[in-house]
């Protein structure tokens, strides 16, 4: 075992407590359980929630080219997603300290990548000089697999460059957009149910840290962009596949979270968040209230990156 590896192992066993395995009601994906409908509703900002209810149907069905926009060769394609409130953080006790306290948000509408920044992707920003290489895809193929081996500091300066070529507002995602847009409406343990699936997600073996290919799921290590089914809000690979990062500094807790959604910027930032699970991670590292951290300067084989935008138009 490496001791990138050992060092993660230790994280995930630290933030994790994987003893308490606590199943949720069962979630069709695809649709918005009675539950967060009830918990949308009851939010202040009834007609905001009212907005994700009646956007978030059945898999695919609300999702149409109209929510879809690119803006120029090269550029990653954004998801347009719909104002709205959540509830933000250990909503299935599983007893996670750095989940809590269970909070609501409101968003104002924005867009996401629909899949996590590519080596493609990624490679134009190198070409003209203005992203760090990096370390390279680990011999496993570049094209549409998610970018890897790049640090917090490596996707500010492409989603920088973003917005300086197409001169539109893209940049990182915050802790609560990543939360929002990873549930897509769902409520439940995991976006499509209280179990983990090889039929939704790329993760590890059930002992940390080891890939596994099964099912759907036929990478030992990363798959390519969009491999696996998207979610209710048109975006895939949310779960499983990278890390990514986000623009938040870590804290413990949620004491004192933004109900806004803003990012924690402030404070001690000697590490950044990231979120999502990977191709190497146990199967609850795939619950969209994870957190994870890591230091902005660390390049890692887990660990990529999606962009935001505001939206203007």
């Amino acid at each position: 075992m490496t001791v990138r590896y050992q060092v993660y192992c230790r994280i995930i066993v630290n933030t994790f407590i994987f003893a308490l395995l606590i199943g949720g009601n069962t979630f069709a994906y695809g649709a918005v359980s009675k539950e967060v409908q009830n918990d949308l509703l009851t939010n202040k900002q009834h007609d905001k929630a009212l907005s994700v209810i009646a956007q978030v149907g059945p898999l695919n069905e609300k999702i149409s080219q109209a929510n879809q926009f690119t803006d120029c060769t090269g550029c990653p394609t954004m998801v347009k997603l719909p104002a709205g409130s959540f509830r933000m953080g250990d909503l299935n006790d599983n007893n996670q300290s750095n989940e809590k306290p269970v909070h609501s948000v409101t968003l104002p509408a924005f867009a996401v990548s629909k899949t996590e920044i590519t080596f493609a992707q990624y490679g134009r920003c190198i070409s003209v000089g203005e992203c760090n290489p990096g370390k390279g895809d680990e011999g496993w193929g570049r094209g549409s697999r998610p970018v890897i081996n790049v640090n917090w500091n490596d996707a500010k300066r492409y989603a920088n460059w973003l917005r300086k070529k197409t001169n539109k507002p893209y940049r990182l995602l915050t802790e609560a957009e990543w939360e929002y847009a990873a549930r897509a409406g769902s409520s439940t343990k995991y976006p499509w149910g209280s179990q983990a699936s090889r039929e939704y997600a790329n993760y590890g073996s059930e002992q940390c840290c080891d890939g596994l290919a099964q099912g759907r799921d036929r990478w030992v290590n990363t798959s390519p962009a969009g491999s696996f089914p998207p979610n209710n809000f048109g975006l895939h690979d949310m779960l499983g596949n990278v890390w990514e990062w986000v623009e938040d500094c870590y804290q413990d807790n949620y004491d004192g979270a933004s109900p806004n959604g803003r990012a924690q910027t402030s404070g001690n930032c000697e590490y950044r968040v990231m979120r999502g699970g990977a191709w190497d991670f146990v199967p609850m590292s795939l619950r969209p209230a994870v957190r994870l951290f890591d230091r902005p300067t660390s390049r890692i084989d887990n660990l990529g990156f999606r962009v935001a935008q505001d939206i203007t138009r």
